[in-house]
Formats: C-alpha cells, structure tokens, sequence
C-alpha cells in the first residue's frame, strides 16, 4: 500500500455540513412514522429529478417492505434539488441523517435502499466523507447506481439551451471531477452493499460489459445473469424499482447483513411477488407516474425542486475533498 493510498484510507474525519441543521432535518420523510419495527429503519433514497415522495409510493419498497421479515419502518429522502443541484449538496441530507435516523431505529443502525443517483452518486459520496456515518449502516442496496459515472447526461440537457446543465449532470458524467474523487476511496464498497442492475438500462450506461453499477467488495447482481432470471428480463432504468427479482434480492440482502445471494434466490420472483396484494398492473402504473414526472417536472404537485442553477460546466470540489486527499483542484468552500 503506497502512503497516498494508506493517508486515504485512514481518514475519519467528516466533512462539514453547508446546510442549516434544520433544512436537513426537514428532508426526511417517514410516511407511516417510526413504530420501533424489529428490523430497523430503512432510508429510500430517490433518482435524479424526483423527490422521495415522487418515487416511491407504489413500490414494492413501500407496499410489501413494512411487512417483510421482522418489519421495517420505511424513511425517504426529500432531497429539495430533486438530485438536480450539486450532488455534493444532495449528499449533505443522506450524511446528517444516518445517524439520526438510526438513534431512532430499533437496531441501532439503519439500511439504505437506493435507486440511480440516490443509489451510486450521493450516498457512497456521503458514506466515503462522512465516514462516521459507516458505522450506522447495516446494509446498502444499490440499485442501478452510477458508481462509475454514466455516459450522456451532459449531451441530453444541452438542447436545454445555453444556460448550460443541471449541476449533477456534470458530475454524475463519467470522468467527471466528482466521479475521479469519489473513487479515490469510495471505489469499493465501504459498508455491507449489494449492488443490482439491468444490462439493457438505457439510461445507466454502461450496464452490459464492464457494468457502471459494478463495485469491488459488494454483492453484484445484473437481473439478466443465467443464475438469476436470464436474458428474458427486460426491466428497463425506472422498472427497476418495481421489478419483483429486484425487490427478492434487496430483501434477501437486507435479512441477510448486506449481502444478498444466488443461491438463496428463488426463480419464481422473476415473475411475480411472494405477496400477491398487488398485481403487476399496479406497479406498471407507477413506473408510468414515474416517467411523467421526469420528462415533466409540474406532473409532481407535492414536491417541487429549488435550491438549483443550471451551470456551464461542473461544480468545484469542496475543499473538503482536497483536505481528505481525495482530489488535488478544489474549490474555497
């Protein structure tokens, strides 16, 4: 180990806070309160351009979750960006909160299930440079997560106009500034993790050869390997959070101290969910609201983004991150 890489993985400690402890507090949501399930608090994390509130209502991971196992009590993040401002920002919300949230849980400790920028961009952020929250996460689901950055973003907002990008979109790019610091340390799974995907996501890329989802020291599942549900698995980006083999192998990770595994996998929940409250009609009806919502940001009434500019280029390193040894060029701040 070279003495740069050990000065890495020797830091403790965290970050500052940029944000009023007040503004991060409000970003947690727990929609049927924290009733002291035996299995603890699990924080949902959402994608790019939704709010907690947006993404998951509907989903297995607020319909059937409560119930599974011993019980969980279900927490989502009200990012106010929407995962559209500086993803630095965003990972402010998930640092603060883990070990409030798990005060509260009755492990002492909480889970994280996220999904897209809320599962490879700013809870590894938040877990590599706050790394006192490590020790308050019991398990970590990442599902379709950006660990190595993602290929397009920046083209697709350019026709924007020429007010630039949403701030995230540069750093969720890959070789992005935020993306080269991140894997400094937080190339490798820093807490128990399983990490899911869908080799056709057309939105994560890539997912096929040398998947962007894939970490070192996790649990890795693409849906579409043989021993999981083949190639006949179609969930697309935003299907994911509804796919019933997604949903199996996120439980069986959190029952199972982080890492979910093959040979406990039945082929059945390919197909359908053990528990049949819900047909898959239901759950395709959400993954349309879903997509209405992040082609039209109005669709969501409740929660609307703010605290965001569009950039012309990406967001300077906090100086934190040069402070950590993590990047040589940062910003002031």
């Amino acid at each position: 180990m070279s003495f740069m890489t050990a000065c890495i993985a020797s830091v403790s400690t965290d970050a500052p806070f940029s944000i009023e402890t007040a503004e991060l507090r409000k970003a947690i949501e727990c929609p049927r309160g924290i009733l002291g399930a035996a299995g603890g608090i699990v924080l949902l994390v959402s994608g790019t351009t939704l709010s907690g509130g947006d993404e998951w209502p509907g989903t297995p991971f607020y319909e059937y979750l409560p119930y599974e196992g011993p019980g969980y009590d279900v927490c989502w993040l009200n990012n106010p960006s929407k995962g559209l401002g500086d993803a630095q920002v965003s990972s402010e919300y998930i640092a603060y909160n883990i070990p409030l949230l798990a005060s509260k849980s009755a492990t002492g400790r909480i889970a994280i299930v996220g999904h897209s920028q809320g599962a490879g961009l700013t809870p590894q952020w938040a877990l590599d440079f706050w790394p006192s929250t490590r020790a308050h996460v019991s398990a970590y689901v990442a599902i379709s997560g950006m660990f190595h950055g993602t290929l397009g973003p920046v083209a697709t907002c350019k026709p924007e106009g020429l007010n630039g990008c949403y701030p995230s979109f540069y750093q969720m790019s890959n070789g992005s500034a935020y993306i080269d610091a991140q894997m400094r340390r937080g190339g490798r799974a820093l807490v128990p993790t399983t990490s899911l995907w869908s080799r056709v996501d057309g939105t994560v890329i890539p997912e096929d050869v040398d998947p962007t989802s894939y970490l070192e020291g996790a649990a890795n599942f693409a849906v579409q390997q043989d021993n999981i549900c083949g190639s006949g698995d179609t969930s697309d980006h935003v299907h994911m959070v509804v796919d019933p083999a997604v949903y199996a192998l996120a439980v069986d990770a959190l029952a199972h101290s982080g890492h979910a595994s093959a040979t406990r996998f039945n082929k059945t929940s390919c197909h359908v969910f053990s528990n049949g409250t819900y047909n898959q009609a239901y759950f395709n009806a959400t993954v349309d609201r879903i997509n209405n919502i992040v082609v039209n940001a109005s669709a969501s009434t409740a929660y609307q983004a703010t605290g965001y500019n569009l950039t012309a280029a990406e967001p300077p390193l906090k100086a934190y991150v040069c402070e950590q040894g993590q990047a040589t060029d940062c910003g002031s701040v």
